[in-house]
């Protein structure tokens, strides 16, 4: 197996590993118990279900391009730290 085979298999299984643990936070360390938070026990419960306001549309979808952005940014500088 080359060097690099075996640095990428390294940094995707830390990346997975990242990605799972930071999915798995203790609730004191989230703000409280998920059983107490309405929205962690029905999630439809807490979906908006009116019309957007004039912009809040447009404005939604590009804070979401730009956070997706910057996320994929994150990943990239990771992966060139990495040397791969």
């Amino acid at each position: 197996m080359s060097h690099s085979l075996v640095s990428r298999v390294v940094l995707c299984g830390s990346l997975v590993l990242i990605a799972g643990c930071s999915s798995i936070v203790p609730s004191f360390l989230r703000g409280g118990s998920s059983d107490t938070n309405p929205c962690k026990v029905n999630p439809q419960s807490c979906i908006y279900r009116g019309q957007y306001e004039p912009g809040e549309r447009e404005y939604a979808e590009r804070e979401a391009r730009r956070l997706n952005y910057q996320s994929m940014e994150r990943l990239n500088q990771q992966v060139r730290a990495a040397g791969i």
